[in-house]
């Protein structure tokens, strides 16, 4: 059974008795009275209660408290008690019985009341209301917290009008209370609930019996209103069906006192008064505003405008006045609609539970719709006895639907909810509990209100259709049309639908069921045309109105005014926009005015414009459109051309396929043509249509326009034809020559003739001549070229004159010409032609007859070439006369033809070349540049050179360099040479085939012929390519070689043995341009280095200075081994030429520090990966030098990695002890420590990880082995040898073969743990690769105390607090070594109080030493001595005397970095805390496994970390590089603390300055390393003698390894290159110089001493991780005593 049917069994099983719920009843009303937060709540239920009892008629008498004037109601005064009485049916036994239950509403279906708690409203204004109906009444009173009630018989009273006893309402109020709201407010009240009540008719409000206002409600006789047969009357889920509707004229009549009316006009006076934003702001700025300035005056003076009570008093003097009553009316119209209801069982079901009454069979729904008409009948005192009576209609606010504001849901009475449109809808809405709004909570009161509004949208849809078509039936009145589309807005407005609330449910729900009743998507619109349905109505068009006038499209005032209403029609797609089949019909429909044709084409073009215009639309509107004109009409479809003003006058005679100039003019040329095909109508098109009226059937319309019927016409035409002449096409000038050629259409003086026929006036040869006589058109300009055009004449024939003038001796040949040249103009192309052909001129010196073009003119340089020359004696001859110009025209040459005057300047006549040269020379620019060309004249040989000889212009030179190799050098000026276009130097095949057949042979003519050659710019790439490999370069000792193979000797400094290996030359900066074209290069590439090493490299290696020298070239193959091809990378296998070397074992099987290199291939060579394994069989392998860049480029040429050819095994030579106290204790530290490692590893490479600490947890188990414990073998096999070492060790691990899921770890009892074994172990089973790193790591957080790890970052508070807990540690921590401590602080302040120092180490609870230490740094007690310190305590190093305090230039070029954080007093740490804050360890934010309770923390031994140490000290190693550049092996320390150390590397390029104090300086490549030392070496000597080498000297690292270099930006403090450690003189110069400089060296120290340190740790950790910091931390802990005394006796 379930828990319910077990909890129901136990329960009717039970022997205990029932309890009864108690409720504290005033709570209870409480509570419900707070839901009833609206004003005038009560009166809406006593209305309410009044109504569904059938009262016709309400009053409501308030009784204030005494007053010193009686019968004068006051307003103001404070209220005592309310009386409500209706006349409605007296109350039953069951009505008694209902008055006493709270929660138990009518049940009657037709009452409004469903919550049974209406009546308890009563009781949030007084305490103990009395009621009285019929002749009953009964009390409320309180006992406590219970309300009780009394029944007694109602004392007589007057009936009401109509004779029904009054049922009255008596609250006396709880305390005496102000109006409520105010009489203007409960006035309006009143007359908004009169409403929609179905009963109450009259309502009367007295104040201490005298009346303030009395309202009456008359409603008239329905009228059936018919809804249209496409409207749907049910709901959406067919619950409800309207069966009927009709409409009631409504009428409200009230009479109110005129004291009300005093509180409306001074209502209407403050909002008129109440100035705007935009009124408040300009007067707030503006500098004349009077108002502002009396405020402030007012303010100031303390007056203020008279009070609003006094004005009230004032009018109230009058009391017959305060009383009189005032009346108006305000007509309405009612919709009702008789609803029946078909509700499903299961609705009604619910419904009934939630309402407690069943749902109405039928019932009805009401709108209050106001016409158009409504508002000016609005019935308002027609005589103003008093200013206050104007405003009585405020009355009616609440009830006078407003088309800017929504109208509210009624439900019974006014609620919060609007109904988003202008109307009031009543309904039996389900409201909340409160009344206020509709209820959508309980999903079947939503649906009922849903399917209910639905109707209520059906309604309005109703009312509009209705409304509208009533309109729509008067639209044959023309005069009342603009009034009745007012009335259409009207109802627009009134439907427009906005955004109701509180709930926007109804708004959606009403707007949806308006517009989607309808059967079909449309609705009656009002439109310019009358009633229409929507879909034969369009949104009005702006472009559109001034042509199409009858389309029915909506009222632009209403798309205005009605914006909400038209956004709906348009969303739901009812209106659409006019679209072109619209267009097109009215087109077709009625021919167009010649405005709108120009609206219409206009139109049009903006259309064409649009990106989706489809052409094919433009026939159809030609087709439809027809234009009226005074030119008559004309269809667009016969029109082709437009009449463009500027090719023809509007004047003319235009053809019918012309568009009517009235329409055309409006438009830009070409405007019509590129959307309509129009062309412009051209000349030649009217010509031809004005010659097809000349040759017209029709005989008036030849005389009128006829061409060649008379002077006039042809004058007409023709000067038509002269306006235009200038602008026409020369085809077209051509078509209408020839159509008016044969024509007799030009008037003379002999009649009309051909123009070929017709002479101009200016011929006068003789007097019988046809000359051009026009009516009144004077011939000149254009109408002169055009007659000229035409063919009319100017001249007389050519053959003529010849045989009239030149053939009778009268003319000589120059009078024939000083005569044609006057008349050359008009001379035809066939008479140029002949005089050309003719030879009619003679030549100088001889009788013959030649043509124009065989003779040249009359000038002595041309006579000086030796040509014919025209005979012109007797007459001085200037070229630019028109007869010279004349016969240059009939082919008179003026200068010699190019080929002529080359051939007689390379010809034998060595005169004669001379004159044709200079001639040449002279006449270049004029006339022969255009026609000179290089290769037309390298046929001739006419340039003289400086060797005395001729040469084609190809073959001689300018540039006198290029004598250096033999070539000719011209002799001409550089201005001729230029016009000549000699060229400057040989071609570059010319170049490569005399340099290569004759290279230079000394270095001085190499110097020469190179420097010559970088001035060339005419190498093509291939040349370049053979020269590259071409042995044109002498090399001193090698004879000559290809520039490939060499290298520039000045480029760079480069080493010795570069320079014995590679050739290397220098001719001087002029020929580096030429020799690095060709191939020479700054430095060997590095597969040409990698070639010369595989071919000869013991010969490089013995060049060499140092092994260190060629470890710096394989660095910089390994740099650049992704540039070599993969065949040389594979040859790079097999070669022996990397470097290697083997290092002798010594007695204690330690390396020892002397090695022999040699030079192997990779697979011979061996990678270091285990220092223990290396230092075991270091004299049995070669191994690759220990640099981090190399060694990648040894293993991807084979090198094998020594952890790869070493095997290990274990062996437990002992008895095995399980479970012994010591195995447990490492167990638990294994499994405590192993998740502060595995955080640490997961950080830096999680996918290392095999298995986490869990699974330790499961398997480790740790066994102790007796003596002789456990023996470790590790055999080496190294091309082909073996070699074997036996060990004893402290830990193994093994995992037996039978049980996988187990570790085992051994360790000896006969030997002191060594962790690093243990932490080796363990790495095999927990990681799947291991690194010395790993390793490391893992056994520091094994071996270091827990505080000391915390110290360094790592997350050990939890640890801790656990140990913390324990009451007994397992292992008691030893005594300290008091004595011990004490003579150690003694050591490092000697001076200090031995009683101090005893009571200082006793002081701590841990780390006693080092708290000590620090807190003596700040100070402590000093005993007297007489010993005298030095100042400055040496360290291992000699320090120089102190140089003197002066700061060179250095901060000139070098920019200081930013300022580091100082250390304002406290301790050493503290100052090194804020020197070096940043991040702590990952750890720190992780979690680290749990101890055990009461496990103490073990004693470890830290040989282990100080091993560590030492290798990392120890690695430590010089740089014998003098150029440092790199990007990938720079550890940096930077200086903000955020990013202190930048492991990623930077871009580093150093070279070495020289030496100071012999160590190494190294400056940037944008300083002088000269002037930099120079400038600041007494600066580098306080570095480096105070300060860098007393650091070295406390680590205790070789001085050679530390390096001092210089930049002048970048944030690199110092940074670590394989070993060798650099430090920023920079940095030191802007933070600490200073200080040294006055002695002040405890903070350069510290600082430097960290920065060493920090670069040290990277010796064993690349990467900068909590593995590093914890070395960091380390190395600086283990030298920090030598640090602290070292400071301590600087501070003595």
């Amino acid at each position: 059974m379930d828990m319910r049917s077990l909890a129901q069994r136990a329960l009717t099983e039970s022997a205990l008795p029932d309890e009864a719920i108690t409720v504290n009843q005033r709570a209870l009303i409480d509570k419900i009275l707070a839901r009833y937060s609206a004003e005038f709540t009560v009166f809406r239920e006593l209305l309410q209660n009044a109504d569904d009892a059938g009262a016709s008629e309400c009053e409501l008498r308030l009784v204030s408290e005494p007053r010193p004037i009686p019968h004068v109601p006051d307003t103001r005064a404070l209220l005592t008690q309310w009386t409500f009485r209706n006349n409605g049916a007296p109350f039953s036994d069951a009505d008694w019985h209902r008055l006493r239950r709270i929660a138990e509403g009518n049940p009657d279906p037709e009452r409004i009341g469903a919550f049974g708690v209406g009546f308890y409203s009563l009781f949030s204004v007084c305490d103990e209301p009395i009621v009285s109906s019929g002749d009953q009444l009964m009390g409320f009173f309180w006992k406590g917290d219970a309300l009780f009630t009394r029944r007694a018989h109602a004392p007589a009273q007057a009936a009401s009008s109509t004779g029904v006893p009054w049922t009255t309402f008596l609250m006396a109020l709880r305390e005496p209370t102000p109006f409520p709201e105010s009489p203007l407010a409960l006035c309006q009240f009143l007359a908004t609930s009169l409403t929609f009540t179905s009963h109450v008719r009259s309502v009367g409000l007295y104040l201490d019996d005298q009346l303030l206002c009395h309202l009456d409600k008359h409603v008239g006789a329905p009228e059936p209103l018919v809804p249209s047969r496409h409207l749907k009357a049910t709901s959406p889920e067919k619950i409800m069906v309207v069966q009927e509707l009709h409409t009631s004229p409504l009428q409200v009549h009230v009479r109110v006192a005129r004291c009300i009316l005093l509180e409306a006009a001074e209502a209407a006076a403050a909002a008129a008064d109440k100035p705007s934003l935009r009124q408040t702001l300009l007067s707030a700025f503006s500098k004349t505003a009077g108002a502002g300035i009396a405020s402030m005056l007012s303010n100031a003076f303390g007056t203020a405008p008279p009070d609003a009570a006094a004005s009230r008093d004032m009018v109230l003097e009058n009391v017959a006045q305060h009383l009189e009553t005032v009346q108006a009316s305000l007509p309405l119209r009612f919709v009702s609609a008789h609803i029946r209801v078909h509700a499903p069982a299961a609705l009604s079901r619910e419904l009934e539970r939630s309402t407690k009454k069943g749902l109405p069979s039928s019932m009805p729904l009401h709108i209050v719709h106001m016409r158009r008409d409504d508002i000016d009948a609005m019935a308002l005192p027609e005589t103003l006895t008093h200013s206050v009576d104007k405003h009585v209609g405020m009355l009616f606010d609440g009830l006078t639907p407003q088309l800017d504001a929504q109208g509210r849901v009624f439900i019974g009475f006014r609620t919060h909810q609007t109904t988003s449109f202008a109307g009031h809808l009543a309904a039996r809405f389900i409201p909340t509990v409160e009344r206020e709004s509709l209820d959508f909570i309980d999903r079947y009161c939503a649906r009922w209100n849903t399917e209910l509004l639905a109707l209520g949208g059906f309604v309005a849809r109703a009312i509009y259709e209705a409304e509208i078509h009533r309109l729509g039936a008067q639209w044959c009145h023309v005069d009342e049309r603009e009034r009745l589309l007012e009335a259409a807005l009207h109802t627009m407005r009134f439907f427009s639908f906005r955004s109701s609330s509180p709930s926007t449910r109804v708004s959606a729900a009403l707007e949806d069921a308006f517009f989607a009743c309808c059967t079909r998507p449309c609705i009656s619109l009002m439109s310019t045309e009358g009633l229409r349905s929507s879909d034969a109505v369009r949104f009005p068009s702006a472009m559109l109105a001034d042509f199409c006038r009858d389309i029915a499209v909506i009222p632009p005032a209403h798309i205005e005014a009605a914006d909400v209403f038209v956004m709906q029609l348009r969303l739901r797609h009812m209106v659409r926009d006019i679209t072109m089949e619209d267009v097109f019909a009215e087109l077709a429909h009625r021919p167009l005015s010649t405005d709108e044709m120009v609206a219409c084409l206009r139109w049009w073009c903006q259309v064409a414009a649009h990106p989706a215009y489809e052409p094919s639309l433009c026939a159809q509107l030609v087709r439809a459109a027809v234009v009226t004109s005074d030119d008559g009409v004309q269809a667009l479809s016969d029109v082709s051309t437009v009449l463009h003003t500027g090719k023809l006058p509007p004047t003319i005679v235009r053809p019918p396929t012309c568009l009517h100039y009235a329409v055309s003019r409006h438009f830009r040329p070409g405007e019509l043509g590129r959307v309509f095909g129009w062309a412009d109508l051209s000349v030649l098109a009217w010509v031809e249509y004005m010659l097809s009226l000349d040759q017209s059937s029709a005989p008036d319309v030849r005389a009128a326009h006829g061409l060649s019927q008379s002077p006039r016409n042809a004058e007409e035409v023709l000067s038509t034809l002269a306006w235009t002449w200038g602008h026409i096409p020369h085809a077209q000038m051509r078509a209408i020559v020839e159509r008016l050629a044969p024509l007799a259409c030009i008037p003379t003086r002999a009649g009309m003739k051909r123009p070929a026929d017709a002479y101009f006036s200016s011929v006068s040869l003789f007097s019988d001549l046809p000359v051009v006589a026009f009516p009144t058109m004077p011939i000149r300009g254009h109408a002169e070229k055009m007659l000229e055009a035409l063919g009319v004449r100017r001249h007389v024939d050519i053959q003529l004159i010849f045989d009239r003038l030149l053939a009778g001796g009268d003319w000589s040949h120059m009078d024939l010409v000083a005569y044609l040249a006057k008349q050359s103009a008009h001379l035809t192309p066939t008479e140029m032609q002949r005089l050309t052909n003719t030879p009619i001129f003679p030549a100088e010196g001889d009788t013959k007859q030649y043509m124009a073009c065989q003779l040249y003119e009359p000038s002595d340089a041309l006579r000086a070439l030796r040509v014919p020359i025209l005979d012109w004696r007797g007459r001085s001859w200037r070229a630019s006369s028109d007869e010279a110009r004349f016969l240059f025209s009939l082919g008179l040459q003026r200068h010699m033809p190019l080929p002529e005057v080359l051939e007689r300047a390379s010809g034998s006549d060595a005169a004669l070349g001379v004159v044709a040269r200079t001639y040449l020379l002279d006449k270049f620019a004029s006339v022969y540049a255009d026609v000179y060309s290089l290769k037309e004249a390298s046929k001739y040989a006419f340039v003289p050179a400086q060797d005395g000889r001729l040469y084609p212009p190809t073959q001689v030179y300018t540039d006198a360099a290029a004598a250096s190799m033999q070539w000719p050098i011209a002799a001409v000026s550089a201005v001729d040479a230029t016009k000549l276009q000699l060229p400057a130097h040989p071609t570059g095949s010319a170049i490569v085939h005399k340099l290569c057949s004759s290279p230079p042979q000394t270095h001085e003519e190499a110097c020469r012929v190179f420097a010559f050659l970088s001035t060339v710019r005419t190498y093509t790439p291939r040349d370049l390519e053979t020269l590259r490999d071409a042995p044109i370069v002498p090399v001193q000792g090698r004879g000559h070689l290809p520039p490939a193979s060499c290298y520039f000797a000045g480029a760079r400094d480069a080493p010795s043995e570069y320079q014995a290996v590679f050739a290397y030359v220098d001719f001087g900066p002029a020929a580096t341009v030429f020799l690095r074209a060709c191939g020479v290069s700054d430095e060997p590439s590095t597969s040409e280095l990698v070639e010369m090493l595989m071919d000869d490299a013991p010969h490089f290696y013995h060049l060499c200075p140092s092994p260190d020298a060629y470890v710096l070239v394989l660095r910089r193959i390994a740099d650049h081994m992704s540039e070599l091809p993969p065949s040389t990378r594979q040859r790079m296998r097999h070669v022996p030429f990397l470097l290697c070397l083997q290092q002798a074992r010594t007695d204690d099987d330690h390396a020892s520090g002397s090695a022999s290199y040699a030079l192997r291939s990779a697979p011979d060579i061996v990678l270091v990966d285990d220092a223990h394994a290396h230092m075991l069989f270091c004299d049995h392998v070669f191994v690759a030098p220990h640099d981090d860049v190399i060694e990648p480029l040894y293993a991807s040429l084979g090198s094998p990695y020594l952890s790869k050819l070493v095997t290990e095994s274990y062996s437990v030579k002992g008895r095995v002890l399980p479970d012994t106290p010591r195995a447990k204790d490492i167990r638990q530290t294994v499994l405590e420590r192993t998740p502060l490692f595995l955080f640490e590893k997961r950080a830096m490479a999680s996918r290392d990880i095999q298995h986490d600490a869990a699974w330790l947890d499961d398997v480790l188990t740790v066994h102790e082995v007796t003596e002789p414990g456990i023996q470790q073998t590790r055999v080496l096999t190294y091309q082909g040898h073996t070699w074997k070492d036996v060990q004893r060790c402290s830990a193994m691990a093994t995992r037996p073969s039978t049980w996988k899921q187990a570790l085992i770890l051994h360790v000896a009892t006969d030997m002191e743990l060594d962790w690093f074994e243990v932490a080796s172990a363990l790495c095999k089973s927990l990681l799947r690769r291991q690194h010395l790193q790993d390793v490391l790591l893992f056994m520091t957080v094994l071996s270091s105390p827990l505080r000391s790890l915390k110290r360094k970052g790592f997350h050990v508070d939890k640890i801790l607090a656990q140990q913390a807990k324990t009451s007994a540690p397992l292992v008691p921590a030893p005594e300290p070594a008091w004595d011990s401590y004490e003579a150690q602080l003694r050591q490092m302040f000697p001076d200090a109080d031995p009683a101090h120092v005893a009571r200082l180490l006793r002081s701590f609870q841990d780390h006693h030493l080092q708290q000590a230490s620090e807190a003596m740094l700040s100070g402590y007690p000093k005993v007297a001595t007489s010993v005298e310190k030095p100042s400055h305590p040496q360290p291992p190093v000699q320090t120089p005397a102190q140089p003197p305090a002066s700061l060179d230039k250095t901060r000139e070029m070098m920019p200081p970095p930013t300022q580091p954080p100082k250390a304002s007093g406290g301790n050493l740490f503290q100052q090194i805390r804020t020197r070096f804050s940043g991040r702590p360890s990952s750890l720190a934010n992780g979690t680290s496994s749990i101890r055990r309770p009461g496990q103490s923390e073990p004693i470890t031994q830290t040989s282990e970390i100080q091993r560590h140490v030492q290798n990392a000290i120890q690695s430590s190693r010089p740089d014998a590089s003098s150029i440092i550049q790199s990007k990938s092996q720079t550890r940096d320390v930077r200086e903000a603390a955020s990013t202190y150390c930048d492991v990623n590397g930077m871009d580093v390029d150093l070279r070495l300055a020289g030496h100071v104090v012999g160590m190494k300086v190294y400056v940037s490549t944008d300083l002088d390393g000269p002037t930099t030392l120079s400038n600041n070496r007494a600066a580098l000597e306080r570095l480096i003698e105070l300060v860098y080498r007393p650091v070295g000297a406390i680590f205790g690292v070789n001085p050679q390894s530390m390096h001092v270099f210089c930049d002048t930006q970048g944030p690199s403090i110092a940074f670590n290159r394989g070993g060798s450690i650099f430090l920023n003189l920079r940095y030191y110069l802007a933070w600490h110089d200073a200080d040294v400089q006055a002695n002040r060296l405890v903070n350069p120290l510290i600082s430097v001493y960290f920065s060493v340190a920090h670069e040290l740790a990277h010796n064993l950790v690349l990467a900068h991780n909590s593995e590093h910091e914890f070395y960091f931390s380390s190395i600086a802990e283990q030298y920090f005593m030598s640090l602290a005394q070292y400071i301590a006796t600087l501070s003595t």
